[in-house]
């Protein structure tokens, strides 16, 4: 597909778009979270967010080495080693970075960079125990603290009628993303995992008005597609760890398995499109609704009860899953424990589940991962048959 392609590009030059828009005059805002920073704020400053994504290659590993504990989340490593290295060229023209707190990993990054070359920085406040009555309040203050920065970062002031603009451009990519999605609901979807996992991804490189574009022309072109895989294909879930722009060989050994990836939840790293924004009423006030309603999926956020697992089961129960794998990265431990709570729970509902771990080293154990994979492929198609066709 053309669009695709297009939107491929928005990837691979995307220090190029974001020179051309510094030389005349945009600031860039570098954000690490689990997605509790509105961008349509950033934009309504004038400024260019940038969610920090990039990840998979162990050469950022080993830049990190020199500034922070080696026992450390292997993504948020990478994120380091981007950001002091100056080896990534998006990387090297953020002014100013948002870390949320709440996310340990993501605020011993700030620290860890902070120590070793201090730039500007906000630590947006995002409570810990979303049931305490001034949970939302503090996180409401917090944005509205974070607004008054940009504004001074750029000199322009957040209007109502921007912040509507670009809380209507970015419910237009929800919903699209939502709907692609939904098409892998199908017997035999029109996407497989890894071009959805990129499409999703697209979302925080593109331009947001050419994004909406490309993406309607995606949806449209999908819907008359006949999808590839047949009723005796393992439908896989990916849920886990983010999985970073340029850390897609785990999905790749999956579908060379034969299997195909129908859903993932994967922690901070795609864009959720559950919610949307309310356009009426005070627009801050709404945006800091739509953004805090995400707490029921964040392992930081929540208690692991019904209201989490319910996401994980609900997703099976939809997209019709046979199998599930854990994607585990190193020293991420909150995830890991999550990830046996998880795993055991789909167990006891006859889904079969495993966990893959790595610390971006699959190159270095690949035969002995894709025969993993390829074993648990044969796993889920002798339940599958056992518990009779599910997608018949």
């Amino acid at each position: 597909m053309k669009a695709m392609k297009q939107l491929s590009k928005c990837i691979e030059q995307r220090y190029i778009e974001l020179e051309k828009m510094k030389n005349r005059g945009a600031k860039v805002v570098g954000i690490l979270g689990s997605g509790y920073t509105p961008e349509e704020m950033i934009f309504a400053a004038g400024a260019i967010p940038q969610r920090l994504i990039r990840g998979g290659d162990r050469e950022s590993l080993d830049d990190s080495r020199e500034y922070c504990h080696n026992c450390f989340s292997t993504f948020h490593k990478a994120q380091i080693g981007y950001l002091m290295k100056g080896k990534d060229p998006v990387y090297n023209l953020i002014d100013h970075l948002v870390l949320e707190s709440g996310d340990e990993h993501s605020e011993l990054t700030g620290m860890y960079v902070y120590a070793n070359k201090p730039m500007p920085m906000t630590w947006l406040g995002i409570p810990g125990n979303p049931e305490y009555s001034g949970a939302f309040p503090y996180y409401l203050s917090s944005l509205e603290k974070f607004k008054k920065e940009l504004e001074k970062l750029t000199g322009n002031q957040v209007s109502q009628q921007k912040l509507e603009e670009y809380a209507t451009l970015y419910n237009d990519i929800r919903d699209l993303l939502g709907r692609i999605s939904d098409l892998r609901k199908a017997p035999s979807p029109p996407i497989g995992g890894l071009d959805y996992l990129k499409l999703n991804h697209a979302s925080f490189y593109c331009d947001p008005h050419e994004y909406v574009t490309m993406l309607k022309q995606v949806y449209e072109d999908l819907k008359m597609r006949t999808g590839v895989i047949t009723k005796d294909t393992s439908r896989i879930a990916v849920f886990g760890c983010p999985i970073a722009v340029g850390d897609y060989r785990l999905l790749e050994l999956i579908e060379d398995a034969g299997a195909a990836v129908v859903t993932e939840e994967v922690t901070g790293s795609t864009r959720d499109f559950k919610a949307k924004t309310s356009i009426d009423g005070n627009l801050m006030e709404n945006l800091a609704r739509r953004y805090y309603s995400k707490k029921a999926k964040d392992v930081y956020k929540y208690p692991w009860g019904e209201e989490l697992l319910s996401v994980y089961s609900g997703l099976v129960e939809d997209f019709k899953v046979d199998g599930i794998i854990w994607y585990q990265l190193m020293y991420m431990e909150a995830q890991s424990m999550l990830g046996y709570v998880v795993n055991k729970r789909m167990k006891q509902k006859g889904v079969p589940a495993m966990t893959i771990q790595s610390e971006y080293d699959f190159t270095s154990r690949i035969e002995a991962v894709k025969t993993r994979i390829e074993t648990f492929i044969e796993v889920v198609k002798q339940s599958k048959s056992k518990r009779g066709d599910r997608n018949g």
